[in-house]
């Protein structure tokens, strides 16, 4: 019997089949569930050390919130160490190890969805600030805006920023990248 395993290659099946230093889309519904904790537990420490809103709680929700990840494997050990989740053409979550080639892998990576590839990014803190450094076109479109971010948009402050409520409660000024 053929498995899909077998044919595609290039996903995180398993931990131990899986190519290297290569990125992966694979659907989020074929994730291992051992892969999806990892995914979960790197996602909450990053952003929780970053003070960034979650937008999951769990490992299911998740994989239900979004429609892919992205991810790549760098080192020796088999785990991913950059990630990107997407939903559409919008780059939702992404992170990382903490490694320095992992950071720089995902932002290039990032950088390249937003200006070739028509993804958008909805950015703040830290990764707003690298967008603008690496001249990321910006969505300086008031009415675009608004349809984007929907009944959470708050206020057009201008030069492509706004500001937004968070899932939690609280407010936070981001920008939008991408065309």
């Amino acid at each position: 019997m053929i498995k899909l395993k077998d044919i595609l290659k290039e996903a995180y099946y398993d931990l131990e089949d899986h190519p290297k230093k290569k990125w992966i889309k694979q659907s989020l519904s074929s994730i291992d569930p051992d892969i999806m904790d990892y995914l979960f537990n790197e996602y909450v420490a990053v952003y929780s050390d970053e003070g960034l809103d979650l937008s999951a709680y769990s490992p299911s929700e998740l994989r239900n919130s979004y429609d892919v990840v992205m991810l790549i494997d760098l080192d020796k050990d088999p785990l991913p160490d950059a990630f990107i989740f997407v939903r559409g053409d919008r780059l939702k979550l992404l992170a990382t190890d903490g490694e320095s080639a992992s950071k720089s892998e995902v932002i290039k990576k990032v950088v390249n969805m937003v200006k070739s590839e028509g993804y958008t990014l909805e950015a703040s803190k830290k990764m707003e600030s690298i967008m603008k450094s690496k001249g990321a076109p910006f969505i300086d479109d008031e009415k675009k805006i608004k349809k984007m971010v929907g009944p959470k948009f708050i206020e057009w402050i201008g030069d492509g920023y706004y500001k937004r409520k968070l899932k939690k409660g609280g407010v936070i000024v981001k920008r939008m990248y991408g065309k």
